[in-house]
Protein backbone atom coordinates (compact mmCIF):
# COMPACT_ATOMS: atom_id res chain seq x y z
CA UNK A 1 0.00 0.00 0.00
CA UNK A 2 1.71 3.46 -0.89
CA UNK A 3 1.99 5.76 1.75
CA UNK A 4 -0.07 8.44 0.34
CA UNK A 5 -3.33 6.16 2.10
CA UNK A 6 -1.63 5.30 5.31
CA UNK A 7 -4.44 6.18 7.66
CA UNK A 8 -2.20 7.42 10.66
CA UNK A 9 0.04 9.58 8.13
CA UNK A 10 -3.70 11.11 7.23
CA UNK A 11 -4.87 11.89 10.67
CA UNK A 12 -1.57 13.17 11.85
CA UNK A 13 -1.75 15.40 9.00
CA UNK A 14 -5.61 16.32 9.39
CA UNK A 15 -4.89 17.01 13.27
CA UNK A 16 -2.36 19.41 12.66
CA UNK A 17 -3.99 21.13 10.24
CA UNK A 18 -6.72 21.21 12.33
CA UNK A 19 -4.42 23.12 15.11
CA UNK A 20 -2.67 25.17 12.90
CA UNK A 21 -6.62 26.20 11.79
CA UNK A 22 -7.27 27.26 14.95
CA UNK A 23 -4.57 29.18 16.01
CA UNK A 24 -4.53 31.23 13.14
CA UNK A 25 -8.05 32.33 14.03
CA UNK A 26 -6.92 33.54 17.12
CA UNK A 27 -4.28 35.33 15.82
CA UNK A 28 -6.39 37.09 13.51
CA UNK A 29 -9.05 38.02 16.83
CA UNK A 30 -6.28 38.99 18.36
CA UNK A 31 -4.67 41.67 15.47
CA UNK A 32 -8.73 42.86 15.09
CA UNK A 33 -9.08 43.17 18.94
CA UNK A 34 -5.83 45.46 18.81
CA UNK A 35 -6.96 46.98 15.72
CA UNK A 36 -10.19 48.26 17.27
CA UNK A 37 -8.90 49.08 20.40
CA UNK A 38 -6.29 51.69 19.00
CA UNK A 39 -9.27 53.14 16.49
CA UNK A 40 -11.56 53.17 19.76
CA UNK A 41 -8.50 55.24 21.38
CA UNK A 42 -7.41 57.59 18.50
CA UNK A 43 -8.40 61.07 17.43
CA UNK A 44 -10.00 60.36 14.19
CA UNK A 45 -8.56 61.34 11.14
CA UNK A 46 -9.62 62.31 8.43
CA UNK A 47 -8.72 60.84 4.71
CA UNK A 48 -7.28 63.90 3.17
CA UNK A 49 -9.83 63.91 0.09
CA UNK A 50 -12.65 64.45 2.77
CA UNK A 51 -10.88 67.43 4.17
CA UNK A 52 -10.74 69.71 1.10
CA UNK A 53 -13.97 68.61 0.09
CA UNK A 54 -15.21 69.92 3.09
CA UNK A 55 -12.69 73.25 2.64
CA UNK A 56 -13.96 73.91 -0.91
CA UNK A 57 -17.74 73.74 0.62
CA UNK A 58 -16.80 76.13 2.75
CA UNK A 59 -14.74 78.16 0.87
CA UNK A 60 -17.58 78.33 -2.13
CA UNK A 61 -19.90 79.42 0.65
CA UNK A 62 -18.16 82.37 1.51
Amino acid sequence: MPDFYELDRITEKAVKLHVAHAESRAYLQAIRLVVEAREATAPEVEAPAVGLAQAVSISRRR
